[in-house]
């Protein structure tokens, strides 16, 4: 992930023409980008993720308070690429010492928290938890520390249960979906399932058949 990370980052928000005009077929590790990162930095998405990883892996049935801690550090560096909600996030954590207080006063007072700084760095909770009642608990407990909409949370179970199916030997990309929207839709509660049906059945509607070309990429989770 760290290295696809560090490969990709050269190339951020340029366009397939862009890349190709600039670099041909981008190949090795050469840093740059909007960035300005030397070869073999990664992206705050790797450093946020390995956060979440090793925060599960101290403590796999309540990791909120060790992932903070290792938001907190990651903070001190300063990373240009850390997003506005995570930030807000932490400078309110300080202040409450609560990680889902801080995140849903942040979306009282600026809304719009459906941002992909949760998805970004949930999938080791694809990789540590099997059942989907766990992955559903963990996606939105871990996206809500920094992001309170409820989408943000879902997409995060929602990509973590697509993950599973894979990790799990699905190798089918459209059984794999089917199987997930099932599997997601069963899992998540009542007060939540009028956003998850929209997530899927509207938004997400034929997702495994739009072509790279039928995308219009945004900051938020799912346009």
């Amino acid at each position: 992930m760290a290295v696809g990370d560090a490969l990709g980052s050269t190339v951020e928000y340029l366009s397939k023409e862009e890349i190709k005009r600039r670099h041909g077929q981008l190949r090795d590790i050469v840093g740059g980008g909007w960035l300005g990162l030397k070869p073999g930095e990664w992206t705050d998405d790797s450093a946020m993720t390995i956060a979440v990883a090793k925060g599960i892996l101290a403590n796999p049935h309540d990791p909120v308070r060790r992932i903070g801690e290792n938001f907190i550090e990651f903070a001190k560096i300063d990373h240009p690429a850390m997003g506005l909600f995570t930030r807000l996030a932490i400078r309110k954590y300080n202040k409450l010492k609560n990680w889902q207080k801080a995140a849903e006063e942040i979306h009282k007072e600026e809304g719009l928290t459906a941002g992909n700084g949760a998805l970004m760095r949930t999938l080791p909770v694809a990789f540590m938890y099997k059942d989907p009642a766990d992955i559903y608990m963990m996606s939105m407990m871990i996206a809500r520390m920094t992001h309170w909409d409820p989408e943000a949370g879902l997409t995060c179970c929602l990509y973590s249960l697509l993950a599973r199916e894979f990790i799990s030997g699905t190798t089918n990309k459209v059984v794999a979906w089917e199987k997930t929207k099932d599997t997601f839709l069963e899992v998540v509660p009542a007060k939540f399932s009028n956003v998850a049906e929209k997530l899927v059945l509207d938004k997400l509607f034929d997702i495994e058949k739009r072509q790279y070309d039928d995308l219009d990429p945004s900051g938020v989770t799912v346009k």
